[in-house]
Formats: structure tokens, C-alpha cells, sequence
């Protein structure tokens, strides 16, 4: 079972690096290249069936890869409890897995935002002037959040954008923090049940 395990972790894991890859060299547009045209072919069905059933877009932003990941790190969970800690296949196993599917999703969702206010903090601090459609997409869905903040928290500065900012993200790493330890405890408990 260990030699399976060990086989089927490989071609995970494996798999898994293949799309980061292909995810990062189609942000970067690279010109056309046999890596890049084995790579394309090696990944881009098993991507474009994901994007066909789970068109999850943010603006210009596809999310769709996220959901092959997703489904490619709980298949190793489960390989690693089921075939090397030999974990019991019950209701306490597949509570578990489903708090690793809200685990990942608030932490992907967490990123998301974080890395959108920190764009846009940069922006705002080093190039105020310019125009960016992609920075013009992050705001168009954290200008609500940022709107209402202000309303709760009254700040007369100057700089009071990047203030509200900062705060944001300071905010969302608290509470994700505190949203995973809940999440870990629970998945803690979920593991010892034995039923």
C-alpha cells in the first residue's frame, strides 16, 4: 500500500507543479516554445474542462484553475490518511475533508484580498496616476469594503486611503488566523471520531 501511496503522491504532486507552471507562463504571455507547447498539452484539457464547469471569474481574473488544485490536494489528503495512516473511512473522514475544502477556500480567498489591497496600496502609494485595468478591477470590488470602513472608522488624514488599507489587511490576516486555528481544532476532532 505504502509503494501505491508513494506512486500516487508522485503523479499528484507532480501534476500539480505542471499547472502552477502552465497558470504562471500564461500570466507572463511567453512566446511560443516546445516546452511550453508540451506543457499546453499535458495541462490545458484537463484546465479547460474545469473552465467549462466551473466558469469562476473575478473581472479579468479565472479562478477556474483553483478548482483542479483543490480537487488534486484533497486526492492527496486522502491518499496520505487513507493509504499511509491508514485513517478510518467514515463520517469523521469525510468531515474532515470537507473542512479542508473551506480551510483552502478561506485561505485562497484570503490571499486573494490581501494581494488585491496590496496591489493597490502600492499603486496608490508609488504610481497614484496611473491607469491599470486589472488594478481597476480590484477596485471595483474592494471600493464597497473600503466605503463602508469609512463609515465605521472616521479618519482625517491625508493618507487616509492607505491607512484604511493597511487596516484591511491587518484585519483579514486576524481573522484568517483565527478562521483556520477554529478550522484545525475542528478537524482535529473530526479525526478522532471513529464512527
Amino acid at each position: 500500500m505504502s509503494f501505491l501511496a508513494s506512486i500516487l503522491l508522485f503523479v499528484i504532486r507532480f501534476y500539480m507543479i505542471l499547472i502552477s507552471i502552465r497558470i504562471f507562463t500564461s500570466w507572463l504571455s511567453l512566446p511560443y516554445n516546445k516546452y511550453t507547447h508540451y506543457l499546453s498539452v499535458i495541462v490545458d484539457p484537463f484546465l479547460n474542462f474545469f473552465k467549462r464547469v466551473f466558469p469562476l471569474k473575478v473581472g479579468f481574473l479565472d479562478l477556474s484553475p483553483l478548482v483542479p488544485l483543490l480537487l488534486l490536494s484533497l486526492a492527496d489528503t486522502v491518499v496520505v490518511d487513507l493509504l499511509i495512516n491508514n485513517q478510518v473511512f467514515g463520517i469523521g473522514f469525510i468531515a474532515g475533508k470537507l473542512i479542508f475544502i473551506v480551510k483552502y477556500c478561506l485561505n485562497v480567498a484570503v490571499f486573494i484580498f490581501c494581494f488585491s489591497c496590496i496591489i493597490i496600496l502600492v499603486m496608490n502609494i508609488f504610481m497614484p496616476m496611473s491607469y491599470n485595468p486589472i488594478v481597476t478591477m480590484m477596485r471595483s470590488f474592494l471600493d464597497p469594503i473600503m466605503s463602508k470602513l469609512r463609515r465605521i472608522l472616521k479618519i482625517h488624514s491625508y493618507h487616509s486611503d492607505r491607512i484604511y488599507l493597511i487596516i484591511l489587511i491587518v484585519f483579514t490576516i486576524i481573522v484568517s488566523m483565527a478562521g483556520n486555528y477554529l478550522l484545525d481544532f475542528l478537524a482535529y476532532q473530526a479525526v478522532r471520531l471513529r464512527f
